[in-house]
C-alpha cells in the first residue's frame, strides 16, 4: 500500500496497488506539501479528462523548472529526544514560525550544502523535491483510463489527488 491515507477504492482502477501512481501522488504531494493547492484541485475536481492531463504536465513543468535550483541543506529538527539533523534537496523553502506553518520539514538551516549560504541559520520550512517524478507508463495508463473510460478515469484522478493530500511525510506515511 502507498500509505495509511484515504481507504477509497475505484474496482480495477485503485491506486493502492504496490507501487502503482506512486511516483504521480509523490509530485502532488509535493504541490499539497508546499501549499500550491491549484494543480491538485484541478485533478481532483476535474470534469473532463483534458483538465486532469494539462493539470499533470503543469505540475511536471513546475517540479522540472525547480529541481535545479533547489538548495541541499542539513536541517537541524527538534524531537523529543533532542536536534535529529536531516539533509534535504528543498524544491521549495520559507521562512517559518512555528512547525504548524509547515507542509515538509520544518526546522532550523545548519549548513548549506549546495544553495544560498544565507539561509544558515534562519527557521524554514523545507519542502523535499519528489523523490521521483511519473515516468511514461504511469501516464500512459492514467491516460489511457481517461480516453476509453472518461468516468473511471475522472473517478482514479480524483482518488490520486486525494492520496496526495493524505500521505505525509516524515513516519506519517
Amino acid at each position: 500500500m502507498i500509505s495509511a491515507g484515504v481507504g477509497v477504492s475505484v474496482p480495477d482502477t485503485s491506486v493502492s496497488g504496490p507501487g502503482r501512481f506512486r511516483c504521480l501522488i509523490e509530485t502532488l504531494k509535493f504541490f499539497a506539501d508546499s501549499r500550491r493547492l491549484g494543480v491538485v484541485d484541478r485533478i481532483g475536481f476535474a470534469m473532463a479528462p483534458e483538465a486532469v492531463r494539462e493539470a499533470v504536465y503543469e505540475a511536471l513543468r513546475t517540479i522540472a523548472a525547480l529541481q535545479p535550483r533547489a538548495p541541499t541543506l542539513e536541517i537541524g529538527v527538534e524531537t523529543r529526544e533532542g536536534t535529529r539533523v536531516y539533509t534535504a534537496r528543498c524544491c521549495d523553502y520559507f521562512e517559518v514560525r512555528a512547525p504548524g506553518e509547515c507542509g515538509g520539514i520544518y526546522g532550523v538551516v545548519k549548513r548549506v550544502l549546495h544553495g544560498d549560504p544565507g539561509l544558515v541559520g534562519k527557521a524554514i520550512c523545507c519542502v523535499p523535491c519528489p523523490s521521483c517524478t511519473p515516468g511514461r507508463e504511469e501516464l500512459e495508463e492514467l491516460f489511457r483510463l481517461l480516453d476509453t473510460e472518461p468516468v473511471k478515469g475522472l473517478d482514479l484522478a480524483k482518488e490520486i489527488a486525494s492520496e496526495a493530500f493524505a500521505w505525509r511525510r516524515g513516519g506519517e506515511q
